[in-house]
């Protein structure tokens, strides 16, 4: 039994790590210190059946947005409670605070009723010059 146990820790541990390679990155809830550093600057794509749009969160508070149906337009996010972002725009049922999880270059938007919204991809920087 003492010859298998180490045989039997590296199986485990060599699983363990091939699970969180296909997994993804951890999970990581982003505070307001970590939204400005790495969600903040950077566009995210939203991918439906019949439409994609991008938002550029840019630092002075505008997002910059571009829809394949609607065009481009503006709206507004700003910081909620230290570990929120809102998203402010002209349609009411478009606008909402979430806390937001980021899983490599995939963001989650959790809601205060518990819904979770994604994963939606974070692109790097304004690919879409928005």
């Amino acid at each position: 039994m003492k010859t298998l146990l180490p045989a039997f820790l590296f199986l485990v541990t060599a699983l363990s790590s091939a699970a969180t390679q296909i997994a993804g990155a951890s999970p990581q809830m982003l505070d307001g210190h970590a939204l400005l550093a790495q969600v903040v600057g950077n566009t995210i794509h939203y991918h439906a059946p019949d439409e994609d749009i991008f938002e550029f969160l840019a630092a002075d508070g505008r997002i910059h947005g571009e829809s394949t149906v609607h065009g481009k337009y503006l709206a507004r996010w700003r910081l909620y409670q230290g570990d929120a972002i809102c998203f402010e725009h002209d349609d009411p049922m478009a606008s909402g605070c979430v806390a937001v999880v980021l899983r490599g270059r995939m963001v989650e938007y959790h809601r205060r009723d518990g819904v979770v919204e994604g994963p939606f991809e974070m692109l790097p920087g304004n690919p879409r010059n928005l």
